[in-house]
């Protein structure tokens, strides 16, 4: 474990998790939420809050809401512990099995258990090997089993013929043999995810940032409410970052004024003086907040990359815009690349196969939406151009991507890329105009453009 000398505000932060883990292994307070800001050093404190748990890492789950969020804890993780074997994956992932697998499982237990009823009488035929009343009642409770996993069978097999390739909770999970889960990027987390999280009766160590958007289309989950404990320092370190500088500056209101760089590596600028957004050499993440600014940048970068018509090319990154169904690693959020494209979009069409490759370089052949592209031609939402009930079923059963070279900054939450360009439009939020800002800027690593 890497050595770090904590603050007075971390020591109290780990003696109050210590506190409240002795009370959740008995069934109190389930959850507890530390939060603080970027620079706060709540991620780099986790070992020590492990440990002062009595735990070790091979005890705990860790997990993210997103694939890009898994992988940068997957990274901090490796280097804290200078272990390569230590992993975050998604909560997906963990906790959720495909619909179909459960069928085949329980297929699998009621031919075992017919198995072993057949057995039981077989032996009691040739030897007596039971005492009646007692031999009855085992097999009187063995055939109640047995009925019960026919009929958990055949709902799981009618709702998995209905509803095609689908995801449901795992009981089996490796999660629920955990002692602790931990949770990274918590402001994310919903309602639903967090309640099937509750499921598995683990402990919940949730860690987020306060400042940063909420979740997408649901309410709060692990982040609601007052954190049970605030890391509200910033390490000098971490304050001497000019990215965390300019966060720290977003938090208090202040304005962004064009002109402004601090150091060599953040800058503000006006349009006019946007030299990174279209640079085909400059290797950065472009985030923005509304669909028609993604549309328009979207067109004026592949237009300058030398990309043309309304197919996905080779090699151009498409973001993964809903869980697969198929496919768990593809999670929303994530990147894949573009490697066999289509021929072409053909008007009407609902669907098109295509090969991608993942983050972690596994091809996949793939059916996927066709109106996500169709919406850049058009720019407008749901503007396929395939009969509505066609668009439907393929939208609720195909993959569903887009273009990645500039994505929403609500879309960007839980990820992190060495160089960002922000398109500010925070105005746009109202109320949760700083949120959106914080939340896009602290997506860079590195190096920052602010486009205002």
């Amino acid at each position: 474990m890497a050595d770090i000398v904590l603050s007075d505000m971390q020591t109290k932060a780990a003696g109050q998790v210590k506190s409240w883990y002795r009370g959740a292994v008995h069934g109190d307070f389930e959850k507890f939420y530390l939060a603080g800001y970027a620079g706060s050093g709540k991620t780099s404190i986790l070992p020590y809050l492990i440990d002062h748990c009595g735990l070790n890492w091979q005890d705990v789950t860790f997990c993210a809401p997103t694939g890009k969020a898994a992988k940068v804890l997957t990274g901090k993780l490796q280097g804290m512990y200078n272990d390569k074997t230590v992993v975050a994956k998604t909560i997906h992932s963990q906790i959720y099995v495909p619909l179909r697998a459960k069928v085949e499982k329980l297929r699998d237990d009621i031919l075992s258990l017919e198995k072993s009823i057949k057995d039981l009488n077989r032996a009691q035929e040739t030897s007596g090997a039971f005492d009646p009343a007692e031999f009855q009642n085992r097999v009187s409770q063995m055939e109640g089993e047995l009925r019960q996993l026919k009929t958990d069978f055949d709902d799981a097999n009618r709702l998995a013929q209905k509803n095609g390739p689908s995801f449901v909770l795992n009981p089996e999970s490796p999660v629920a043999k955990s002692k602790l889960i931990v949770v990274d990027e918590a402001s994310m987390v919903g309602e639903s995810l967090t309640d099937d999280l509750f499921a598995f009766g683990v402990p919940i160590l949730a860690i987020g940032d306060p400042a940063q958007l909420p979740p997408v289309g649901d309410n709060p989950g692990l982040a609601i409410g007052n954190p049970d404990f605030f890391l509200s320092e910033i390490h000098r370190q971490a304050a001497d970052n000019p990215i965390i500088r300019l966060s720290m500056d977003i938090r208090e209101g202040k304005r962004l004024t064009p002109g402004t760089k601090m150091g060599d590596k953040v800058r503000i600028v006006r349009g006019r003086d946007d030299h990174w957004t279209e640079n085909p050499d400059y290797d950065a993440q472009v985030l923005c907040g509304t669909h028609k600014t993604r549309w328009i940048l979207t067109k004026r970068i592949r237009n300058m990359c030398g990309y043309e018509g309304a197919a996905p090319q080779e090699g151009e990154p498409l973001l993964v815009c809903k869980n697969s169904k198929k496919i768990p690693t593809l999670v929303n959020g994530s990147f894949v690349e573009c490697i066999t494209p289509p021929e072409d979009l053909y008007e009407g069409d609902a669907s098109f196969t295509m090969k991608v490759r993942d983050e972690t370089g596994i091809d996949y052949q793939m059916q996927v939406y066709q109106g996500t592209f169709e919406e850049h031609q058009k720019r407008q939402r749901d503007a396929h151009t395939a009969p509505k009930f066609q668009a439907f079923d393929a939208k609720r059963m195909d993959e569903i991507l887009d273009f990645g070279w500039v994505i929403t900054t609500h879309k960007s939450q839980g990820s992190q890329w060495d160089n960002v360009v922000v398109h500010d439009e925070s105005g746009k939020f109202r109320d949760d105009a700083d949120k959106w800002l914080y939340t896009a800027v602290t997506r860079a690593a590195d190096e920052l453009t602010v486009v205002v």
